[in-house]
């Protein structure tokens, strides 16, 4: 049994079929899942058009494709690879498919619901000044953390000293 205290406006996820759930009650037993079907619905996850959308908004391609350049350089750093073997490495990557992937992965997270929230905010002017500071933010609090726990930085090639 689940009691809401306020009766306000809960989520839940179904037991019976997965999906996020809004609960407009105060109780759900779930032992015998009688939840009156008029006081709820079914949120369903996004579609792949909504997050493609989401993703362009967020400039999730140009980000993506900075995150893999840091993790390349960091890789090539740690096992001590030549420029061309770390070119090897990566020549696979396709950012596409990641970001496909990423779309399948949204999927079982998010509601269309809050997908559509999340793109009325990122193409507001908080939304865009946001995404514009997070990348530098981030980069800051990395370089923090490997400062305050005394790791050495990923050497960029051609800065190897002999």
């Amino acid at each position: 049994m689940w009691r809401n205290p306020t009766g306000e406006l809960a989520y839940l996820y179904c037991p019976g079929c997965g999906y996020k759930v809004e609960v407009k009650n105060r109780t759900v037993n779930w032992d015998e899942f009688t939840i009156d079907t008029a006081l709820i619905h079914h949120d369903p996850p996004p579609t792949k058009e909504q997050l493609e959308t989401m993703l362009r908004v967020t400039g999730a391609r140009d980000q993506l494709a900075q995150t893999m350049a840091n993790f390349k350089v960091s890789i090539s750093s740690q096992l001590l690879l030549s420029e061309k073997e770390t070119d090897e490495m990566f020549e696979d990557i396709d950012i596409e498919k990641l970001l496909a992937v990423s779309v399948d992965i949204y999927q079982k997270h998010f509601t269309a619901h809050e997908v559509d929230a999340l793109i009325d905010f990122y193409t507001s002017s908080v939304g865009q000044s946001f995404i514009r500071k997070i990348v530098p933010v981030n980069q800051e609090i990395y370089r923090a953390c490997q400062k305050l726990f005394n790791i050495e930085p990923p050497k960029q090639h051609g800065t190897e000293q002999n």
